[in-house]
């Protein structure tokens, strides 16, 4: 798995600032590290990595162009974002607490804290540690950006908006597993190149993307309603899931999609569906 491991990542020193090392285009946002993505238009790409043992010095929001030690897929483009970065052994120092991250894309992607150092007390503002009721410091909690999305359950995930952390950012408990998906090839063309949005069936939270195509985290285990921005209601009739992400049957979604007309059959896969009740567990339906 590529990544990062046993490394010091320091964001300004006297010696940087002299020449022209230390001149930045205005308005240049730096991280810390940005994570890799997919290959463009890779259809199956997981684009895993990991940071281990890692030390962020001088990541704080008053250290001028420098937002924020981790970005996950950097310049995100259709059918990228989403990856799982596994984190370990991480430790930040600088004044007051770290900027975590400055989120761009609401698909971009998940940090998975394995061991409780990036996601605890020590990192994030007293007023979000006291919203949390959930335990912090422990392994398997996880760092998303929640940009353009409402998508997470305010009793599982805290919320980061404009804060010394993130500028839109959520945490979450260790107890909600996140699966990434990929949705493309839908058509008709009223709707192939609209914004997506993810609506939970449950809350009534969502997540909107302003591509076409993308990859997004939902929570598993849970119903989610597909449909695209449109002032009319315009229904799919094709459209390409991809699993991207090898997962446990615990760990499975129901993705829903609704029609004016009433269809004598779908075809999944090419096995014909018609039925509206869901499958039972290990039968055969196109997976």
């Amino acid at each position: 798995m590529a990544g990062l491991f046993d490394s010091l990542v320091v964001a300004r020193t006297v010696e940087g600032q002299r020449g022209t090392a230390g001149v930045w285009p205005s308005g240049r946002k730096i991280t810390g590290v940005i994570l890799h993505s997919m290959a463009e238009f890779h259809v199956k790409h997981t684009a895993l990595a990991a940071m281990v043992n890692v030390t962020f010095v001088g990541y704080s929001a008053n250290n001028g162009q420098f937002q924020g030690a981790l970005e996950a897929c950097g310049k995100c483009k259709t059918f990228q974002g989403g990856a799982t970065t596994f984190t370990k052994q991480l430790l930040f120092l600088q004044p007051g607490k770290p900027l975590l991250s400055t989120w761009s894309w609401g698909h971009q992607g998940v940090f998975q804290d394995l061991d409780g150092s990036l996601v605890n007390a020590a990192n994030l503002p007293s007023d979000l540690v006291a919203a949390a009721g959930f335990p912090l410091g422990v392994p398997n909690t996880t760092w998303h950006s929640a940009v353009d999305s409402t998508l997470f359950d305010p009793q599982e995930c805290v919320y980061v908006s404009n804060a010394v952390t993130s500028n839109r950012g959520a945490f979450c408990s260790a107890n909600v597993t996140f699966r990434r998906v990929m949705l493309n090839n839908h058509f008709p063309p009223a709707i192939h190149f609209l914004p997506l949005r993810v609506t939970t069936n449950a809350g009534g939270g969502a997540f909107n993307s302003s591509l076409t195509s993308s990859n997004y985290n939902v929570p598993v285990g849970r119903d989610y309603l597909i449909h695209w921005q449109i002032g009319y209601r315009v229904d799919p009739g094709t459209l390409t899931y991809h699993r991207v992400d090898p997962v446990l049957p615990s760990g499975a979604i129901t993705f829903t999609t609704r029609y004016v007309q009433q269809y004598d059959h779908f075809k999944v896969n090419g096995w014909q569906q018609n039925t509206s009740a869901l499958p039972m567990l290990g039968a055969s339906h196109g997976t």
